[in-house]
């Protein structure tokens, strides 16, 4: 957290909301305008800070929302600190069911002091307690009570502040970093060498290995279950990163399995989008 020092927040400082990380809906929460378009506070808006990802689809949801005015895009920034220092609130709501883990740009943002509300997310949970360090909701009226309890309550609002950056930077402070992994390299450098039978976990051609990576894996295998994807598990399939089939099927091409279970999703979801 170099250089992301929390400054001095005004008490009496109105709400100012914004969004750090990526605009891709594999990420992004696919209905993040629907849950924005609930809160009532007269000029509520979104600083969208990040790449250009779905800024046309996004500014669309508004205009078909009647508040063309609710995002404002930032584009791609290398000062954070900056764009963090200018918003004391964070809407963070992500696809339930998105492919993070430590969630820098959450981390970020509770170390400058920035309140983050959250969706009760696996990751967000373990990284934002509700009522101590920020509010998790659950629903999009939830989501709009909370933004509305920020509003009122600017000494509450200040106290999350406080308590968020003091326990990120606590918690995950280089040094204990460092200490942890250390104490993990050391108990596995007194380990006794063994031979691990990589095949027998994840197969032995890449299909396999694309396989034993998914939660569900009979969404490749038996085309019966395409239909049943959900909106949000789609967006991440569809990533053409991120270990995705796409990605897979690039690096190895020979494996034709692979070549048409991508061919195949990327058909019905373009199927999907014309119906």
């Amino acid at each position: 957290f170099e250089g992301l020092d929390a400054p001095a927040r005004d008490l009496d400082a109105p709400l100012a909301a914004g969004y750090l990380g990526s605009l891709n809906f594999a990420k992004l929460h696919p209905h993040y305008v629907d849950f924005l378009t609930a809160v009532t506070i007269p000029g509520f808006t979104v600083r969208m800070i990040g790449d250009t990802t779905n800024q046309c689809v996004l500014q669309d949801q508004c205009r078909r929302a009647g508040q063309p005015e609710l995002l404002e895009f930032r584009g791609y920034r290398t000062d954070i600190a900056d764009e963090l220092a200018a918003i004391n609130i964070f809407p963070y709501l992500l696809n339930p069911h998105h492919y993070g883990t430590s969630e820098n740009a959450l981390l970020e943002a509770m170390a400058m002091g920035v309140v983050p509300v959250v969706l009760d997310n696996p990751a967000e949970r373990c990284l934002v307690k509700d009522q101590e360090t920020g509010l998790v909701v659950q629903t999009r009226d939830d989501f709009a009570a909370a933004i509305s309890w920020l509003e009122r309550h600017s000494s509450e609002r200040q106290r999350l502040s406080r308590r968020a950056t003091e326990t990120v930077l606590k918690r995950f402070d280089i040094s204990r970093t460092v200490a942890e992994f250390s104490q993990w390299y050391t108990t596995i450098s007194t380990t006794d060498k063994a031979e691990i039978p990589f095949t027998s976990i994840f197969g032995h051609t890449p299909a396999e290995w694309f396989l034993a990576n998914q939660r569900s894996p009979e969404l490749f295998t038996d085309i019966q279950h395409l239909g049943t994807i959900d909106d949000n598990i789609l967006h991440g399939l569809l990533e053409k990163t991120k270990g995705s089939v796409f990605h897979y099927s690039r690096y190895f091409p020979e494996d034709v399995r692979l070549v048409q279970w991508a061919r195949r999703l990327e058909t019905y979801a373009q199927h999907k989008q014309k119906s």
